[in-house]
């Protein structure tokens, strides 16, 4: 995962870590802004809440 990525979403698991599980839409657009997959945004965040 790119550094872009990495900082999209951590800056929106950040500013929602009470319910860190976004939307259908929201993976979508942090997808995109990253310039990676949905997969990538599903499995990111599914790891960062394990951890």
């Amino acid at each position: 995962m790119n550094e872009l990525a990495t900082h999209v979403l951590t800056e929106w698991y950040i500013a929602n870590r009470h319910h860190a599980y976004p939307s259908k839409q929201c993976v979508a657009e942090m997808a995109e802004k990253g310039h990676v997959t949905t997969a990538q945004v599903s499995k990111w965040f599914a790891n960062k809440r394990r951890r």
